[in-house]
């Protein structure tokens, strides 16, 4: 069986701001289109505005149940240190959550959810080839070794952040001070291979593959 065989899979994706919208449009004119899936990305409010990180596993599945009439599939992508009251919890944990509350009513379990949260935020992709950074930022010496530095400590990309100070976009914003989140972040993940991010980062490589997996079903 081809591409051209299957058919056209529509997938609503709850996420948070504008940065997650601009990947996920990425991410389908680079992938997912190819094999005959959409995701589409809706904001986490009505308006379809930034909510600045005011994101809670509650509201998360609130906002999928009020879409749920709208996509027979469904999936997340929320950053894991802008969710709020997750406590110690850890991501799969938080992923579990999401399903096992969104299933509660039974009206919906006709429906295919794939939860993920991203770790620990979006931009933790961006490190996944620091030299699309370097070009979009046009970096000294200074920066590339900052950036360097970072990448050395941390087994992948997703593992980057000690605090909520230090996560990848704070990092970024520490190293270059002008750094736009929303006009940087586009450019540079532009610059990155969607097989780059699958080969560094385990987490999102798996996520991807689920949905790539639903053509099978």
């Amino acid at each position: 069986m081809t591409t051209n065989d299957l058919d056209f899979i529509n997938i609503g994706v709850v996420c948070e701001g504008q940065t997650e919208t601009d990947f996920i449009k990425q991410l389908n004119k680079n992938y997912f289109n190819k094999i005959n899936i959409s995701l589409k990305p809706v904001g986490i409010n009505d308006k379809q505005k930034n909510i600045g990180g005011n994101v809670s596993i509650a509201r998360i599945v609130d906002f999928l149940h009020k879409h749920s009439n709208m996509y027979p599939m469904l999936t997340t992508f929320i950053d894991f240190y802008r969710l709020k009251n997750k406590g110690n919890k850890k991501v799969s944990e938080l992923e579990e959550e999401i399903k096992n509350e969104f299933y509660k009513d039974n009206k919906y379990r006709n429906k295919i959810l794939i939860p993920y949260i991203q770790m620990h935020e979006t931009e933790a992709l961006w490190f996944s080839d620091i030299n699309a950074i370097i070009q979009v930022k046009n970096a000294n010496k200074k920066q590339k070794e900052d950036l360097s530095k970072i990448i050395e400590k941390y087994k992948n990309p997703e593992d980057i952040n000690d605090s909520y100070e230090t996560a990848p976009s704070k990092r970024l914003e520490n190293i270059f001070c002008d750094y736009s989140k929303v006009i940087d972040g586009k450019e540079i993940s532009n610059k990155i291979s969607i097989n780059i991010f699958i080969e560094k980062c385990p987490r999102f490589s798996k996520w991807v593959n689920e949905i790539s997996n639903l053509q099978k079903k």
